[in-house]
């Protein structure tokens, strides 16, 4: 994952993590959608958890919702819920919804 310092217009620091980099790995880049506002991104926000610092919250790029994600299908043009995964015929592991699972 790559990560850069952002803030978020309150004077706190604020991590902005992205998965692209996992397709150079031998994966697909996770995509997320945001329960809350809807937003369909490969990049979250992330920060310590003000109550437990080991834990990490991850917030919403567009609403600064936390932990209010699902995994979507890797397919593009897909945005439904990611529920399989498997590694295709290039042995890139891919993450998918039940429709794209069962075209592999």
């Amino acid at each position: 994952m790559v990560s850069m310092q952002i803030t978020d217009g309150r004077d706190k620091e604020l991590s902005l993590i992205s998965s692209q980099p996992e397709a150079e790995m031998g994966k697909r880049p996770l995509r997320w959608k945001c329960q809350t506002c809807n937003l369909i991104n490969s990049e979250l926000l992330e920060a310590p958890n003000p109550f437990d610092a080991s834990l990490t919250i991850y917030g919403c790029p567009g609403c600064k919702d936390v932990n209010c994600f699902v995994n979507i299908c890797d397919e593009p043009g897909c945005t439904d819920e990611a529920t399989c995964g498997w590694p295709d015929e290039d042995r890139i592991y891919r993450r998918t919804c039940y429709r794209h699972y069962a075209s592999k």
